[in-house]
């Protein structure tokens, strides 16, 4: 396979991306409590947790499958958590700001499923490999776990939003905002902020830094 990103273009891309979504993060949150925007204030903590989904479920699959170092066996993961997350958001955007019928359970369905389907091809894929002898497959392999993990506490939010706010129809609310009365879930999502934070470090310099692999077809 043709080599897409250098080694040295991978790193600075991956670097871009992390400063991008850190940035548009801060835009988004400032804008959506500022301006008065569809689906109502958010705090911290969520606008932190959407920056991570977008990072971990959109920007670095991409990333990954760019990534001539690894076997097709260990990109195809990535590529279908892309290219499922891809139909999600041109269907939710969708749902969110033009028709206002979005439901979580819609959400939870796909959560569900992107997670088997990232861990049935990860675990299909270590299966033929010796993971301790390959150390960018180790660490491909460990990534697809922890990005399994994060639908998760996703599917737990989804269910809050369910059973709190109204997602539908005129004036929906599809965040929750900084207020006490959401104290526990919005200590949950600061919890779930800080996992994905603390391990992204580790997972990008294992990953840019990782011995370099022959790809097989």
């Amino acid at each position: 396979m043709s080599t897409w990103f250098s080694e040295r273009r991978l790193r600075v891309a991956a670097l871009s991306g992390v400063a991008g979504i850190a940035m548009a993060t801060i835009v988004f949150h400032v804008s959506q409590n500022q301006m008065a925007l569809t689906g109502g204030g958010i705090a911290w903590s969520k606008s932190v947790w959407l920056g991570c989904a977008i990072l971990f479920w959109f920007v670095l699959p991409a990333l990954l499958i760019s990534d001539a170092r690894l076997a097709a066996a260990w990109r195809m993961p990535f590529a279908l958590l892309l290219f499922l997350m891809g139909l999600r958001g041109v269907i939710e955007l969708w749902m969110l700001y033009v028709s206002h019928n979005w439901s979580p359970f819609y959400g939870i369905a796909h959560d569900a499923a992107c997670l088997a389907a990232l861990w049935w091809f990860a675990f299909r894929a270590a299966a033929g490999t010796t993971l301790r002898q390959a150390g960018l497959q180790r660490t491909a392999f460990v990534h697809a776990i922890a990005t399994g993990l994060l639908f998760i506490p996703e599917m737990y939010f989804a269910w809050y939003m369910q059973a709190n706010f109204r997602t539908q129809g005129d004036h929906p609310v599809y965040f929750v905002p900084n207020s006490a009365a959401h104290a526990d879930v919005l200590a949950l999502t600061a919890a779930a902020d800080a996992a994905a934070v603390l391990y992204l470090p580790g997972f990008l310099y294992a990953w840019l830094h990782g011995k370099t692999e022959v790809a097989r077809p």
